[in-house]
């Protein structure tokens, strides 16, 4: 009579540890199915992200960490893809899930500072570094934490440039500590104290800057060398150095020529110095090149507009399709170029551009 009992308790324990494997099975195949995802994204895959991430969710049913990081990923891939308002709404959703995650904090913070959503980004960035130092510092292994540290700090110090405080901006670049495991990835930061000192129009400063991040990204995607080089040209157009200017545009246009990625950073950055020649290059090729995306006709009316067509330029940005949080700020950005092309003349404009 007392075998039955011992017998009973053997299956349920065997049934336990039964279902304990599978679980076990099951949460391994999640966690390939996702570092896959991040495979697909170091590759700029963006489309099978987001494919995969909506594949497995249709196949799992996942635990809240693992559905707040199948979003982030999503939502980075929507980032890096130009669909600002996408990534906004799906990393939105994975900080319902999970509202004290740095990560999410941080990919958030990089999209608002995109469509110029600023206090919000300010926020989302202090929120992230406040989260990371006291509490998922110690979560994460050391070089993982210093490499969210170091990218937050670079986010945040883009919102205080696009907000125009530009000292405080570059005070916390220059404070960085940078680990030896980040040496590699640090011409980052000296692109970033380039495009600040550019903007304060410290050009040999900047182009210091941008000697060095060159130096240092020998192993980076082509797209980032050619932005460095294309910010180095317009450096070195402000101080007339017209040949050597030439000379960076040419290797930029060289290393990555129909790269969207390349040609919306030299479009926005072009705009954002009044730099018309290579705003307009730029700026056209990218809508050429790529006329389905919204935020690329967003940056080419306010080059319609700063090259003083701003029928066009109000006409283009009615026709966007997708309604975002800033669409006012377009108008309103469109206006304000607009008053910079009638108080410039077209020529002396392009004089300083390569």
């Amino acid at each position: 009579m007392t075998r039955w009992p011992i017998l009973a308790a053997g299956w349920a324990l065997g049934l336990l540890l039964g279902a304990s494997a599978h679980a076990g099975a099951l949460q391994e195949q999640i966690d390939a199915r996702l570092d896959q995802t991040v495979d697909l994204l170091g590759e700029r895959d963006f489309d099978s992200v987001v494919g995969a991430v909506d594949a497995l969710l249709g196949d799992a049913t996942l635990s809240d960490q693992d559905l707040a990081r199948a979003l982030r990923y999503k939502g980075t891939a929507y980032l890096y893809d130009g669909l600002f308002g996408k990534a906004l709404a799906t990393l939105s959703s994975a900080l319902e899930i999970s509202p004290r995650d740095p990560w999410l904090l941080w990919r958030r913070c990089e999209v608002n500072t995109q469509i110029g959503l600023l206090a919000s980004a300010r926020r989302d960035c202090h929120d992230a570094s406040r989260l990371l130092d006291s509490r998922w510092a110690n979560t994460l292994e050391t070089g993982l934490a210093e490499y969210l540290d170091y990218s937050i700090s670079l986010t945040e110090a883009e919102v205080h440039r696009k907000l125009g405080a530009h000292d405080r901006a570059i005070k916390m670049l220059e404070g960085i500590e940078v680990s030896a495991d980040l040496e590699a990835i640090d011409w980052r930061r000296s692109e970033a104290l380039a495009t600040l000192n550019f903007d304060i129009e410290s050009f040999d400063e900047a182009i210091r800057h941008l000697d060095t991040a060159i130096d240092g990204s020998a192993s980076a995607p082509a797209v980032n060398r050619a932005f460095l080089y294309f910010v180095r040209a317009a450096s070195k157009a402000r101080l007339d150095q017209p040949e050597a200017s030439a000379a960076d545009y040419a290797m930029a246009t060289n290393l990555d020529p129909d790269s969207e990625l390349y040609l919306f950073r030299a479009c926005d950055f072009a705009l954002d110095t009044e730099q018309r020649a290579l705003a307009e290059d730029a700026c056209t090729r990218l809508v050429d090149l790529y006329p389905d995306k919204d935020i690329y006709q967003r940056v080419a009316s306010i080059n319609d507009a700063q090259a003083g067509r701003v029928d066009q330029a109000v006409e283009r940005a009615s026709a966007i399709a997708t309604v975002e949080e800033d669409d006012t700020g377009l108008f309103e950005a469109i206006e304000a170029a607009a008053e910079v092309a009638e108080a410039c003349d077209p020529a002396s404009c392009d004089a300083d551009d390569p």
